[in-house]
């Protein structure tokens, strides 16, 4: 039999083999000599054999690392080299943060914030003045609900004013902006309703703003985790001034933040690798796919959906298609899209209120890119717990319990839905458990509270479970 590279791949030489090989030539050099395991011959054959199979071993795993399926670590980002990739590093999450304050303050790069949940800390990442002129995001949250009082946000001199109904809310009085702003086509920003607060994006140029009325505007500075990874920066929860500055009143997040990622493991390194092949299609679902996961900054995870029907399918219009993008940046995501798209098929998203990011095709006309960021589904889930008698259950059980299901859903992506069996695998990690029960929901807001259920809960493909902690709970039965 032939060992070694063959046409069937490698043929590894085992132990056995080499040892019976060993004891041969020992007979044809020595004659009928005694080769049996109990004697001196044989135990010398069994030590001489031992670093000769090591040998083989190695030249197997040589050559396994060739090949990407096979490949690992360092192997594997040599093998991504070759075509022309690297390993994703890991990336801190990205999340806007309004401060408030005194206005002409300038706020200092490395000023730290915090969140009230999770406890992680985020840094600004430049120096940021506190003002409402010359603006292209800007937040304007409503302080207090007066009725009958008059609420007005100038947008480069133009008044968008509207009188508080009876019974009103500061939730109702941004509603009503935010509908007066809109109703303006014409209009150099577009308003986003966050609860109390109303989100000015710019459709082109700067703006500059007044307010009149009880209301507070933030100017918007970028901040990230401190730590690199999946750190979450749940809406309205960065409020906590870790770094006391002069001019710096409050701070906010009126958005999610962009969940940052660990460093690509082996696994996703390959179906990137595989992904990438097919990027010389580059009007294709899978190519665009590619493109974007490589080629921008910050992406962590990409799916694109397509309709190629004559009618609406899923909510998608006719001959369309829509990318679902976690990460980067909005600006670059819609010139690749241009770049890449093929003519004559529409994008779809939901991006900026659905009206998409503007680019400059080569006519010098403004075209309107559209893309999906993930809605999110804030996880709950609950496990009740029996122990076994006849193990030990750690004294910090519960804590471990409740990391390992944190740890699994950390690792959930767009679409996936929460199946609540699948949590006992990391439930099971702990030992003394003799079974578990698990209960499942999700809501749009992290503070709703969850409606369990034993039976799957279904997450949309444009969805995403995001999971904390805080909405993590862990019982021992009675």
């Amino acid at each position: 039999m032939t060992y070694g590279i063959t046409s069937n791949g490698f043929n590894l030489k085992r132990q056995p083999i080499i040892q019976a090989e060993m004891e041969q030539d020992f007979r044809d050099t020595f004659g009928d000599v005694d080769t049996s395991p109990e004697s001196v011959i044989g135990q010398l054959i069994g030590i001489f054999s031992k670093p000769h199979t090591d040998v083989w071993e190695q030249m197997e795993n040589v050559y396994l690392q060739q090949s990407p399926v096979n490949a690992e670590g360092l192997n594997l980002d040599y093998l991504l080299a070759l075509n022309g990739l690297r390993r994703l590093a890991s990336l801190s999450t990205i999340v806007y943060v309004g401060l408030a304050g005194t206005p002409g303050a300038i706020i200092p790069q490395d000023t730290i914030v915090s969140s009230t949940t999770e406890g992680d800390t985020f840094t600004q990442n430049v120096d940021v003045t506190i003002t409402d002129q010359n603006q292209i995001l800007l937040y304007v949250r409503v302080d207090q609900a007066v009725d009958g009082a008059t609420y007005t946000i100038n947008i480069n001199a133009t008044p968008y004013t509207i009188a508080a109904p009876p019974a009103t809310t500061v939730e109702i009085i941004a509603g009503l902006l935010t509908d007066e702003i809109n109703a303006d086509l014409g209009a150099d920003v577009i308003a986003t309703l966050s609860g109390d607060s109303v989100k000015l994006e710019t459709k082109s140029a700067s703006f500059n703003t007044t307010l009149t009325g009880d209301m507070t505007y933030f100017t918007p500075a970028i901040y990230q985790s401190t730590e690199k990874g999946e750190i979450l920066a749940i809406t309205n929860t960065l409020t906590v001034i870790d770094t006391p500055t002069t001019g710096l009143d409050e701070v906010r997040n009126f958005e999610e933040g962009v969940k940052g990622r660990g460093v690509e493991e082996d696994p996703e390194a390959r179906i990137r690798r595989e992904q990438s092949l097919q990027i010389l299609g580059a009007g294709t679902l899978p190519a665009m796919v590619a493109r974007v996961q490589r080629d921008i900054t910050g992406v962590t995870t990409v799916r694109g959906f397509e309709n190629r029907e004559d009618y609406t399918v899923d909510g998608r219009e006719p001959h369309s298609f829509e990318l679902v993008i976690v990460g980067g940046d909005n600006q670059e995501i819609a010139d690749l899209i241009w770049e890449i798209k093929p003519a004559g098929i529409q994008t779809i998203g939901n991006v900026n209120g659905g009206a998409g990011i503007e680019i400059i095709d080569g006519n010098s006309d403004s075209q309107f890119m559209h893309f999906s960021r993930p809605i999110d589904q804030y996880a709950h889930i609950q496990a009740i717990l029996s122990i076994y008698d006849e193990e030990t259950f750690p004294i910090d059980g519960i804590i471990q319990v409740e990391q390992a299901i944190l740890d699994y859903g950390n690792e959930f992506t767009i679409g996936l839905d929460i199946l609540p069996q699948r949590f006992l695998v990391p439930i099971f990690t702990v030992p003394g458990i003799e079974s578990a029960v698990v209960s499942v929901d999700a809501t749009p807001a992290p503070g709703d509270a969850p409606v369990y259920q034993t039976t799957p809960f279904e997450i949309d493909e444009t969805e995403i479970a995001v999971f904390a902690a805080s909405r993590i709970t862990v019982t021992i039965a009675p």
